[in-house]
């Protein structure tokens, strides 16, 4: 599966019938909400598991559910689908803003597809491939600054520079949430994903967050 990025069939009806590809899929809908303390969801294929025991109906199941219920009521279709619109278009957004940057590397997909021509906007105004969505959008945008040439691991300073300048930008820019994390590749990198974020940062949040960025590179 993948990720973060199976949010975005909620955007659209897909032009196509997805591919089997398992038999349950457990969604993290309290994350994609902002909602802390729900539960996980399971979807699942009922056929051939009649008699489990997870079928069984029972009040405690029932109350479980409720806080999920009542937000889902809240939010409505319109809300969740604008919740996750609003996240996928901040990644693109910012992803747009710091590919301009030569001396950061973007070790996230490419938000857009082939060329990056397709927005968040365009999937939702018609159907389209499955395969094709999850090409597009971009639940998180990883990056790293990096010197002049680098297509390796950088060098240990280099993960010094870059912790440092994550420790910056979340001091200075918090309303764009970034995390430090180290790949053994590429070493220490910057991770924005706003599908794990309690709101979503607004294109003035962004505004400043990349000022902050500028002023620092």
């Amino acid at each position: 599966l993948r990720g973060h990025s199976l949010a975005a069939l909620a955007l659209t009806v897909p032009s196509n019938s997805p591919p089997r590809i398992s038999d349950s899929a457990t969604l993290p809908v309290s994350t994609w909400l902002g909602v802390p303390g729900l539960p996980s969801v399971t979807l699942y294929n009922p056929t051939g598991i009649t008699g489990a025991s997870l079928l069984l109906d029972h009040p405690g199941r029932r109350l479980h559910a409720l806080p999920l219920w009542a937000v889902l009521q809240k939010m409505g279709q319109g809300g969740i689908q604008d919740r996750i619109k609003e996240a996928f278009e901040s990644s693109e957004q910012l992803w747009r803003r710091l590919i301009k940057y030569p001396c950061l590397r973007m070790l996230s997909q490419q938000p857009g597809g082939e060329g990056g021509v397709i927005t968040v906007a365009d999937v939702i105004a018609k159907p389209v491939n499955t395969n094709l969505l999850f090409e597009v959008v971009a639940s998180a945008v990883v990056f790293q600054f990096v010197p002049e040439g680098c297509q390796g691991r950088v060098a240990p300073y280099y993960d010094k520079l870059n912790s440092w300048l994550g420790q910056i930008l979340q001091r200075d820019a918090p309303q764009v949430p970034v995390e430090l994390c180290e790949l053994e590749h590429s070493g220490v990198v910057l991770r924005y994903c706003p599908l794990e974020a309690v709101s979503i940062p607004t294109p003035a949040d962004t505004d400043t967050f990349v000022n902050c960025l500028d002023q620092q590179l």
